[in-house]
């Protein structure tokens, strides 16, 4: 019972927070550059667990991010029209 409890305070709370905020942030800004912000969430994820937690990323960790990171450049490029 403990369990389901958390499970719904899990699903309830944390996620009207973060749509609350999201609708709040989309009122103010473009959809477009509001959703450009979340590629830097897991960048201060691992800064927050290495300084907070003192876990030390290890060179996979910078490997995915460099890859993520690339996905989005590749992405992010536009084609140039042929003549």
């Amino acid at each position: 019972m403990d369990a389901t409890l958390w499970v719904v305070y899990l699903g309830i709370f944390p996620t009207a927070i973060a749509f609350t905020t999201w609708a709040y942030v989309l009122q103010r800004s473009t959809a477009g550059q509001t959703s450009a912000t979340t590629y830097v969430v897991p960048a201060i994820a691992i800064l927050m667990s290495w300084m907070i937690l003192g876990e030390v990323p290890t060179p996979m960790m910078f490997i995915g991010g460099a890859l993520s990171l690339l996905g989005v450049l590749v992405t992010r490029m536009r084609r140039r029209a042929r003549r």
